[in-house]
């Protein structure tokens, strides 16, 4: 009677590791690996994964945070199974995707950038496209400096940066500007660390969709298709 709760605690542990042995049998992958961008992990992303838990809670799950590019290479490598990235300059016929909502990217700098120092007759300055040309730019961008994603180069020099939060602490310095999301620099155009550039020529804001996406040349394990079932049901 005193082993009696230790034999049902092993007898319970027993009947997990069976039903993950069926699982794997059955398809389920010995982990599953999410690669993300890192300007989209604030985004509603984590809730698909709830049912998925519940139907195999032994599932270890994985994130990896990297630029786009990179996420891409990670998923046709099959190092992850699924990669939540903006939309593509085009259609890959190796992928299927499923569109989880959108984001604005938005230009920003600091105000204590030059451009922003300028003002004509006490109204702030307007800025032309063509003179941030000859600013720096940072890019959020691969670590493979031969991928580059060319829609949002605009200045002839360019720096990159992996992460958002190293383009922003860069931009905030006053040593460069950069398209960032808008969800994520909104609060630091708001305390007036940063500045959403004002265009004279055009309006600062472009809305890209965002895909989660897979490849259609390896199957999807049993986790990974009851994500890409959940993503479609809340779709």
């Amino acid at each position: 009677q005193a082993l009696e709760p230790q034999a049902r605690l092993l007898a319970q542990q027993l009947q997990q590791l069976n039903q993950q042995a069926l699982a794997l049998h059955a398809g389920l992958e010995q982990r599953l690996t999410l690669a993300i961008a890192p300007e989209l992990l604030a985004s509603d992303w984590a809730e698909a994964l709830r049912p998925v838990v519940a139907q195999f809670p032994a599932l270890v799950v994985e994130v990896l945070a990297a630029p786009q590019d990179d996420a891409l290479k990670l998923l046709h490598a099959g190092r992850a199974q699924l990669a939540l990235v903006f939309e593509r300059p085009s259609i890959d016929a190796r992928e299927d995707f499923q569109e989880q909502g959108h984001e604005t990217l938005v230009a920003v700098m600091s105000p204590r950038h030059p451009l922003c120092a300028r003002r004509d007759a006490g109204v702030a300055h307007t800025i032309d496209m063509t003179q941030l040309a000859a600013e720096r730019q940072v890019l959020v961008a691969s670590r493979d400096p031969a991928l580059t994603d060319t829609r949002f180069v605009f200045s002839h020099h360019l720096w990159r940066a992996d992460s958002h939060g190293a383009a922003r602490a860069l931009i905030a310095a006053g040593l460069c500007w950069g398209w960032l999301p808008l969800s994520l620099v909104e609060p630091h155009i708001l305390s007036g660390e940063l500045l959403r550039i004002p265009f004279n020529n055009l309006s600062n804001g472009s809305k890209l969709f965002v895909d989660w996406v897979w490849s259609k040349e390896r199957p999807l394990g049993l986790a990974a298709g009851l994500f890409v079932q959940q993503l479609r049901a809340r779709a």
